[in-house]
């Protein structure tokens, strides 16, 4: 390669990765970054043959370093993971270059030090970030992510707007429509779907086609999705005989649900084996009738019919994390619909084993 194209790749690399770093802090926008990743490549490559003797190579050459170095800054968001770059960047190119001098027994003296000197400057800057950001106690790769935001809602699922900056928040909005099926819910039985056989949860359709999902007899339903935090729970409802559990709440200890039947509704918790009954409140829910049914979950917890509060009370919940579950009760049956749930996810560790 010549010492021309070579020195300027090294500047391309050193410019790209600065500005990648810099525009991640502000947006992720996928077309933006495309478009940096244009630009530079442009603007390298004419600059270069400007000042040398291009060619196709050349060209190629410094459009991959521009796209290299993309690949390994964008999802950089914070200076410890880019003084961890940096360092590694400038130990590949000193162990590389160095072999590369001995295997093909280059006695000489580099003739030019610039872009030697340049990349231990950036392997000392590298450290230099690394150690601030263990000082400052800043995670490498850390989770939020930057957009720059008004609002939670300019921010997207997920995110909360913080002092103009977008940040993964864990808190999500789940909605079940059931127009796919039955998603990422699961039964506790086999279900045959057919009126008198195995009591199951299944995907029901009314006549103007829309789908939602009916279960019958002593039955569960559980969602696979677990949240660190519940907020709220929100189903339309529809009453076809007997009654029904949502338990918003479900974990491995304890769970706190809300039962509704035909002439009212009552919240109860349970704690291993201990049920405890809390408030109940009067409410007709005729048969084959939708009802928009909202829980509000916090220190109290509130629930709502077609959006008039019924009734209130304060739950001691204790959980690390939990699922939304179903149970319809013996000689019943229930149709629900646009199931929501609103919450802060629970993120586990994954443990790889290499052995």
């Amino acid at each position: 390669m010549e010492k021309g194209l070579f020195n300027w790749a090294i500047i391309t690399a050193l410019v790209s990765a600065l500005l990648f770093f810099v525009v991640g802090l502000f947006t992720s926008d996928d077309l933006i970054v495309l478009a940096l990743v244009v630009i530079l490549s442009l603007i390298s490559i004419i600059v270069f043959s400007k000042k040398a003797e291009g060619s196709f190579t050349s060209g190629a050459f410094l459009a991959m370093v521009v796209f290299a170095v993309m690949t390994i800054v964008v999802d950089l968001r914070n200076w410890e993971g880019l003084g961890v770059a940096l360092f590694i960047f400038t130990i590949v190119f000193l162990v590389g270059g160095f072999i590369g001098k001995w295997s093909s027994k280059d006695k000489e003296k580099l003739s030019n030090k610039i872009y030697f000197w340049v990349m231990i400057g950036a392997g000392i800057l590298g450290v230099v970030m690394i150690v601030v950001g263990i000082l400052t106690n800043v995670s490498y790769l850390a989770e939020p992510i930057a957009f720059t935001c008004e609002s939670d809602e300019s921010c997207g699922e997920g995110y909360t707007c913080v002092e103009s900056v977008c940040l993964f928040s864990g808190v999500t909005t789940t909605v079940y429509d059931f127009e796919g099926g039955i998603g990422s819910w699961y039964g506790d039985t086999e279900c045959t779907a057919e009126v008198g056989g195995d009591p199951c949860w299944h995907i029901e359709y009314e006549e103007d086609g829309n789908a939602v999902i009916e279960g019958w007899e002593h039955i569960w339903l559980f969602s696979t999705i677990q949240f660190s935090r519940i907020d709220s729970v929100e189903a339309k409802v529809m009453m076809r005989d007997g009654g029904f559990h949502l338990n918003f709440i479900d974990a491995e200890e304890s769970r706190y649900f809300l039962s509704i039947e035909n002439d009212g509704l009552l919240l109860h918790s349970q704690l291993g084996e201990e049920f405890d009954d809390y408030q109940s409140a009067d409410y007709e829910f005729e048969n084959d009738k939708w009802y928009d049914l909202r829980i509000e979950v916090g220190d109290t917890v509130t629930v709502y019919v077609n959006d008039e509060m019924v009734l209130s009370d304060i739950l001691n919940q204790e959980y690390d994390k939990a699922i939304v579950t179903l149970e319809t009760l013996e000689d019943s049956s229930v149709w629900l619909d646009d199931i929501v749930v609103e919450g802060e996810l629970y993120i586990t560790e994954t443990e790889i084993d290499f052995s």
